[in-house]
């Protein structure tokens, strides 16, 4: 409700999250200390939690907060490199795709989306056959910010932005389509992202 009203948030709740936050953070650092490197769980929630930390922040229009989220989360990756931990070889695609929402979130829209389009290029040249939800989906969340950004700023030809709209809505039912499929437990969020990038797409074709 209050993600379009980042200037009128209650500084007293920006501080609250703060506080809440930094605790959880401490515990999941004081554990993630105690487990051995193979151990995924407290590693996955530590990680977990800093990215919902800066979506948090974005969306209450704290743009350093959410910045130093990911400082944070870059920190973190190079702690489990030294500890042996095993991560999503996504992540780095993940946290340029994070760079690029804060960078919409202060307004710098032209990197923003150059920032897509080099995730998506990355993505696209990957040689990987294999069935890979996360990767999918991450490609075509890139193609869809990209576009919507691009749509905003009018910086593409009409033709050439259409086709990235049609191209992040067709990846995204095909990811819900292998989420069904192998009973993953994200299907919701999976038809959620579909039904958004068809409704985007119908938008700017209508438009």
């Amino acid at each position: 409700d209050m993600e379009n009203n980042g200037n009128e948030v209650d500084t007293n709740l920006a501080r609250r999250v703060s506080t809440e936050f930094s605790v959880q953070e401490t515990l999941l650092k004081l554990l993630i200390s105690k487990c051995e490197p193979e151990q995924r769980d407290i590693t996955e929630a530590l990680t977990s939690h800093v990215f919902k930390s800066c979506h948090i922040y974005r969306d209450l229009g704290r743009a350093d907060s959410a910045s130093l989220s990911l400082t944070r989360l870059r920190s973190l990756v190079q702690i489990f490199q030294q500890r042996g931990t095993t991560y999503s070889p996504n992540l780095p695609m993940i946290l340029r795709l994070e760079d690029a929402k804060l960078l919409k979130c202060q307004n710098d829209l032209d990197t923003a989306v150059m920032h897509c389009k080099i995730i998506s290029n990355h993505l696209s040249s990957s040689e990987d056959a294999e069935t890979n939800i996360e990767r999918d989906s991450l490609l075509a969340d890139s193609l869809l910010l990209g576009s919507l950004w691009m749509a905003e700023q009018n910086v593409d030809t009409a033709p050439s932005i259409l086709s990235s709209f049609q191209k992040a809505s067709r990846l995204s039912m095909e990811v819900h389509t292998k989420a069904k499929a192998m009973g993953a437990s994200h299907t919701a969020s999976s038809i959620r992202k579909a039904s958004i990038a068809g409704f985007k797409l119908g938008e700017f074709a209508a438009s």
